[in-house]
Order: structure tokens, then sequence, then C-alpha cells
């Protein structure tokens, strides 16, 4: 049964310990703690309540990854990341529905495209943003802005902004920009307008 290690991970996801899933079931932390180790099952009345607790279906607590099942483009799978429920933007690789592991260095294999304007964007590999953003970007590679921005931007490698800049910017290597500078720059090579 994958129920005990799926309540395990949905937990752990959730950041939450034993005794907080057993005090919202109002069951002991000492049967939930039987349930991820295998040694009994939870009843199949709290089985509506356990994944309503996890946002999933009562399907997902019995499958292969409760991780990894039924996630859909569109839909709020909030419970299923291990960040919290930000105004962040951010770009995650996956191999079928499975997330990769996010501290692997991603620089140099993937570009992370964002089409409009953005509040604050996170990459773990190089970004390119068709667009203005407002407050703070990040990425392991390289940052290419064709609009404004107006925050704080580290990036690992080299900086582009097409528009105005006004903040700080921390940068592994080069920096370019197109328009108006107002700010800060930190970089590791060249600073060029």
């Amino acid at each position: 049964m994958n129920i005990g290690k799926n309540i395990k991970l949905l937990r752990n996801r959730k950041n939450i310990s034993q005794e907080k899933l057993a005090e919202h079931l109002n069951v002991s932390f000492q049967a939930v703690s039987k349930w991820e180790n295998h040694f009994n099952l939870p009843d199949i009345s709290l089985l509506p309540k356990i994944a309503e607790f996890f946002n999933v279906s009562i399907d997902a607590l019995f499958s292969e990854d409760a991780l990894t099942y039924n996630v859909q483009e569109g839909v709020d799978n909030t419970s299923l990341f291990p960040w919290e429920d930000d105004d962040i933007i951010r770009g995650v690789v996956c191999h079928g529905r499975r997330i990769l592991h996010v501290s692997e260095n991603l620089t140099g294999k993937f570009t992370f495209e964002f089409v409009g304007d953005a509040k604050s964007v996170r990459s773990e590999c190089d970004l390119t943003i068709n667009g203005s953003v407002s407050g703070d970007c990040s990425a392991n590679g390289d940052v290419i802005i064709s609009g404004d921005l107006s925050g704080k931007c580290q990036a690992g490698d080299d900086v582009a902004i097409g528009g105005d800049f006004s903040g700080f910017c921390d940068v592994g290597d080069d920096v370019t920009f197109g328009g108006e500078v107002n700010g800060e720059i930190a970089s590791g090579s060249d600073k060029q307008k």
C-alpha cells in the first residue's frame, strides 16, 4: 500500500508534524506514525478528511506517488510544491509530472521564458522576460529582460535589460542596459550602457 508513504510525503511537503496532522484528524500522533511506517492503515472514514487536508483526491492517496498524481496546468496544485503560495512566477522543470531536484544546476541547459509583465521571477536556469519586471528577479544563469526593471536583479552570469533600470543589480559577469540607469550595480566583469 502506498498510502502511508504518500501521507508522509504530503505531510513533509506541507512542512507539518505528525502531531499537527493527528490533531486535525482527531487521532493520536502514534496512529499517524503507524500509517507512515506501514504498521497500520487509516480508517476508511478518515480518507475524505485526509484527502481534503492535503488538497488531493482519495485516489491520489493510494497512487504510486501522491505528489505527481493528477497535476494539471492551470489547476491549484500549491500543496504539491515546497514553497508558499506567493506572487512569484517560477519555472519548474519536470520529468513527466515529477518535479526534478531544484538544486540541480540547470544553467546552460534550459531557458525559462515568460511573456508579459511580472512582479517577481525566480529561475534555476537562464531567464528571459519579454516584458517588464516591477519587483525582483533572480536566475542561476543569464537574465534577459526586454522591458524595464525596477527592483533587485541577481544573476549568475550576464544581465541584459532592454529598457530602463532602477534598483540593484548583482551580476556574475557582464551587464548591458538599453535605457536609463538609476541604481547600483555589482558586477564580476564589465559594466556597460
